[in-house]
């Protein structure tokens, strides 16, 4: 099977279950897939099985399904009209202190959340059923961890099994007994185990703790408090942050270097992002939890959720950095002595030290009074002999507990919609999910939502034909509009704001994306970037467009002269669609295995890369559309750009080439031209530090490398330069900072 057309592919996973496949890497080796519950991971393509091998699942994702594609005669179990509204919010923020919420919405707050397979943080209580054997274990290391002054366990189940759940039990009830609490969720992309720094940031930015009075607090309280203590003197990064403070000059950027957002501040020693960084996240925590009880908290609880979920597809580097820093959490957690000395290289631990001129040890002081939880699905290769002492498998939850937990998802289900259902329909459904449930907690409750959701949407179909589908999330054939009912005291949707004739005309008129002062609504324009600014000029008059369309289509020469990294640093796409046409991805997967062209492949999956990071953040909208062939036959045929330009058509949006033909040949469609400049000598532009060497910090410029004199330090920082010097022949240029 070709590579690309995995993308889209329904497939099986004998742990996962079933899930759509969004990405491939390594000629298709491994697979990113998003499966049924939500959760997504790097998977190894020899462990799946595909379901159909001629049908694609479209790639959308939730918030890019617009209200008119939701039609009133076809009513999905996820999207109903009556829950689509603005009072509704998210199951996991809770109210502000005074703010009433009636019973019904805070029902229905929680089914929203139930929809996803997991229970609301602060309902986690009432939802815990048959984990006796298991709370008495973490209640006993609870009340034995004070006097040790640290300990660590390890929780170990099937996946779906309730380690989540468990893990926000477990931090629910430390948070409620006196500890400092924080939680990394392990993810892939935006937490792996092998960044130090990014798990940090996790964990600072979960942490919680009470204060007498009950009120919740955080870590930026948490730092404060602190401040009005003498400890922590020797400390390298907690003391001159607790200076700053007492000074009164903690400002947003001092908090922002201190949570693990910044590399640098002010001289202050620096945050770096490398794998081989443990020592200095390890001595940073350990530092907050030898503090602790001076503010008259108990402890640190740490919990790290899915600790090993990513192992089977990091490479052995990523591996090694990975479980360096995992069992580093663990040995501050012991107290390990020799970990409060810095090792030139590796420890009777068996752990390594950054290379760094700090030699940081891993651990501040003793005690650490750290508790360290954490999951895992299969501990069997990762233990050590002294470890099967500090571990607690979950038990499986029998139909006993299954049934507790379907009568109460049930009561709050009736109470959110005013709905009822007799008790012996609800046993049936009860009956019906349990039999296809393979001990699976979250799609459990899932499940048991969907099937309710059936139930109230579909009354003139019986019980008996509802739950006769294979899976109960399977889609329903429609039904008379007389059956979508809105529930007593519920207003209808309000209808979306039309626009006014003016934009009207604008949206359906497709020369009306620029407008010049001189030559009114036009069709083409040109960009060039000045000083890292973008300018988008009329090609006659040179005056400055006003551009009224948010939707661009990318051309495959704007990814290869990096142009969406250019004007990262401006509003130029905030807010805006990026649309990448399956022609031009296919044509960059065509250069993978050609030698000549590896390197174009390298940097347009690079810029791509960018683009989804940068929607992840919620910065802007990004998609990939339409194909009517292949790449290889439109070339035989002469006409990618034709695609390209239909493509854009469709989505009314301009297209952004440096294509100097693509206007003339497709006259019918909006063109910005992007007219390349090298860097110029003496020009003053901002740019983000991603990299040092030999002290000079490392940018990228107009697809050239810039080197800037003596701002290694800044890695990670926007600063302004002017440009010195400029090598064409390398496509090299250097930079002083300014001052």
């Amino acid at each position: 099977m070709n590579n690309d057309n995995l993308i889209g592919k329904k497939i099986k996973h004998h742990r996962f279950g079933i899930g759509v496949i969004y990405w491939t890497r390594y000629s298709g080796a491994e697979c990113f897939v998003v499966f049924d519950d939500n959760y997504e991971n790097w998977v190894k393509k020899s462990e799946i099985q595909f379901i159909s091998e001629t049908e694609k699942t479209p790639l959308i994702k939730p918030e890019e399904i617009k209200p008119e594609e939701v039609k009133p005669e076809v009513i999905s179990p996820q999207v109903k009209p009556e829950e689509v509204k603005p009072e509704v919010i998210s199951p996991q923020i809770k109210p502000e202190d005074g703010i009433l919420i009636a019973p019904k919405y805070k029902a229905r707050r929680m089914i929203e959340a139930f929809r996803l397979g997991i229970v609301p943080f602060f309902d986690v209580e009432d939802f815990t059923f048959g984990r006796d054997v298991e709370i008495q274990k973490i209640n006993d290391i609870l009340n034995n961890f004070e006097s040790n002054g640290g300990d660590f366990l390890f929780l170990e189940a099937e996946y779906g099994s309730g380690k989540t759940h468990f893990l926000d039990y477990s931090y629910y009830l430390a948070l409620k007994n006196g500890y400092l609490v924080a939680k990394a969720q392990i993810n892939a992309e935006d937490v792996p185990p092998y960044k130090p720094k990014q798990v940090y940031r996790e964990l600072i930015n979960s942490m919680r703790y009470l204060d007498r009075n009950g009120s919740v607090k955080y870590f930026r309280d948490f730092l404060r408090d602190i401040s009005n203590f003498d400890c922590l003197q020797e400390h390298r990064f907690l003391k001159p942050a607790i200076e700053i403070i007492k000074n009164d000059d903690d400002s947003e950027e001092f908090y922002r270097w201190i949570e693990g957002d910044k590399i640098s501040f002010r001289g202050l020693p620096l945050l770096k992002d490398f794998g081989t960084v443990a020592d200095n996240y390890c001595y940073i925590l350990s530092g907050i939890g030898n503090i602790v009880k001076s503010i008259g908290l108990k402890g640190f609880i740490i919990l790290i959720d899915e600790g090993e979920k990513f192992f089977d597809s990091f490479g052995s580097s990523y591996k090694k950095n990975a479980l360096n820093f995992l069992w580093a959490l663990k040995y501050i957690s012991t107290n390990e002595e020799s970990l409060v000395d810095y090792i030139s290289y590796y420890n009777k631990c068996g752990l390594f030290q950054s290379s760094t001129a700090s030699k940081t040890p891993f651990l501040f002081k003793i005690p650490s009074n750290i508790l360290l939880i954490m999951s895992f699905t299969d501990l069997s290769k990762h233990l050590k002999p002294d470890d099967k002492d500090h571990i607690i498998a979950l038990s499986k939850l029998n139909d006993n507990d299954f049934g507790n937990l379907f009568k109460k998802l049930a009561a709050i289900y009736k109470e959110a919609y005013l709905f009822d259902i007799n008790t012996e329909d609800e046993d049936m459904v009860f009956q019906k999910i349990i039999s296809k449930n393979n001990d699976n907690i979250r799609m459990f409750i899932k499940s048991t939502v969907e099937a309710l959701d059936l139930i109230r949407h579909y009354k003139n179909i019986s019980l008996d034909e509802l739950l006769e589908y294979e899976t109960i999330s399977t889609e329903v054939k429609a039904v008379d509009e007389e059956y979508i009912e809105l529930m007593p005291e519920e207003k209808p949707i309000e209808p979306i704001p039309t626009l006014s004739t003016d934009e009207e005309k604008i949206k359906a008129d497709q020369t009306s994306k620029m407008f010049c002062p001189k030559h009114k609504n036009i069709s083409m324009g040109h960009l060039r970037i000045e000083s890292s600014l973008p300018i988008v000029e009329c090609p006659d008059c040179k005056q400055t467009l006003d551009i009224t369309c948010d939707k661009f289509v990318l051309d495959t020469n704007i990814l290869i002269n990096r142009l969406f990294q250019d004007l990262s640093y401006t509003n130029f796409f905030l807010g805006k669609t990026i649309f990448i046409p399956e022609t031009v991805v296919d044509e960059i997967n065509n250069w993978k295995n050609n030698e000549e062209k590896i390197a174009l492949y390298k940097t347009a999956i690079g810029e791509i890369k960018k683009i989804r990071s940068a929607y992840d953040q919620g910065k802007l909208n990004f998609k990939v559309i339409g194909k009517d062939a292949s790449y290889l036959e439109l070339i035989e045929k002469g006409r990618p750009d034709k695609i390209i330009a239909k493509d854009a058509q469709k989505e009314n949006a301009i297209v952004i080439t440096s294509d100097n033909d693509f206007y003339s040949i497709n006259p019918d469609v909006s063109v910005i031209r992007y007219i390349y400049y090298p860097p110029k000598q003496n020009e003053i532009i901002e740019i983000t530090v991603v990299g040092e060497k030999d002290g000079d910090g490392v940018g990228y410029y107009k697809n050239y490398t810039l080197f800037i004199v003596d701002a290694g330090e800044y890695w990670g920082e926007i600063i302004k330069v002017k440009i010195e010097s400029v090598f064409s022949n390398k496509r090299v240029a250097t930079a002083n900072m300014m001052k």
